[in-house]
């Protein structure tokens, strides 16, 4: 009986530990550059048509962050579509970086934002358009953010041959030929 006992406990234990504090939890206990969340309008083209991205910033790191954005080609940038709203002001703004790699044959937008473009809330709408170039099946639209170095000038910060990507968000693209 004791065995039983000592069972339900350890599975109580883990089943408390991994439960707990997952997913980067809220409030003032969020570590990290950002929370993002990303979304598509629509997800369906045809080449030559555009898709609208949006990508929900919260939780800005003090420092400000590199908001990375990572699509497969088949889509490209639409020069001057890019802007930040945020408290019902339209901020224009532009990729750093648009950039494909060698090393993963992606396109990289790099976006760098201060938290005081954040507001009080620190909160924000990165919204910008792609275009279909050509045809992707089954592709993704990824997002990552990074804290800002300040002690690295953005012009050299991020390297598209080793873009230390890891996506916190992604949204399902199609574009049909």
């Amino acid at each position: 009986m004791k065995t039983v006992y000592a069972l339900i406990i350890s599975i109580l234990s883990v089943a408390l530990l991994t439960g707990c504090g997952g997913g980067g939890g809220g409030g003032d206990d969020f570590i990290g550059a950002a929370r993002l969340g990303v979304s598509l309008n629509p997800s369906v083209i045809d080449t030559g048509d555009h898709v609208k991205v949006s990508v929900h910033v919260s939780n800005v790191h003090e420092d400000g962050i590199a908001l990375k954005v990572r699509y497969a080609s088949g889509l490209n940038y639409v020069l001057g579509t890019a802007f930040l709203s945020v408290d019902e002001h339209e901020i224009d703004v532009g990729p750093k970086v648009n950039a494909v790699s060698t090393a993963d044959e992606y396109t990289y937008l790099v976006f760098y934002f201060t938290q005081s473009m954040f507001g009080e809330d620190e909160e924000g709408t990165l919204e910008f358009e792609l275009e279909g170039t050509g045809e992707i099946l089954d592709g993704r639209l990824e997002v990552d953010a990074d804290v800002d170095d300040p002690l690295i000038d953005n012009d050299t910060e991020f390297n598209i041959e080793a873009p230390e990507f890891l996506a916190e968000d992604e949204a399902k693209i199609e574009v049909r030929d």
